[in-house]
């Protein structure tokens, strides 16, 4: 879309005889897609209500799933405090924190992903960590 918009010269213009209208391109943001046959939902990504990242080979990873999902775009954990422990585009996360295991507690997390290719989806919720 093109707009115009009327710019100044100088700093000391009283006047809009030292004017112009420019064209200058605005662009609108992008209305989020909406399945219409509503399979594409947030309800179709899942995430567990608990793990337990303590090196057992048993729950140690956190996954991202849901059928349909084709591309989780972001991943974010957060402490009870609201302060970001850690994001990625991927699928997964293994319960440490800058190399560290993080202690047991409720962490909530939001979950940013592509269904079948062109549908946007979020969705957030809370996860238990048990060490």
């Amino acid at each position: 879309m093109i707009k115009y918009m009327k710019i100044f010269f100088g700093f000391f213009c009283l006047l809009s005889i030292c004017s112009c209208w420019v064209p200058v391109k605005v662009t609108e943001p992008e209305e989020p897609k909406v399945d219409p046959s509503g399979y594409c939902t947030p309800e179709i990504i899942s995430v567990p209500e608990s793990f337990t990242p303590n090196g057992d080979g048993a729950d140690d990873i956190l996954f991202v799933s849901g059928n349909g999902i084709t591309e989780v775009t972001a991943f974010n954990i957060y402490n009870r405090w609201g302060q970001l422990l850690f994001t990625s585009s991927t699928k997964h996360w293994d319960g440490k924190v800058n190399g560290s295991f993080v202690e047991s507690g409720v962490y909530a997390y939001s979950v940013e992903a592509i269904c079948s290719g062109k549908y946007k989806l979020k969705k957030t919720g809370n996860v238990s960590v048990m060490r």
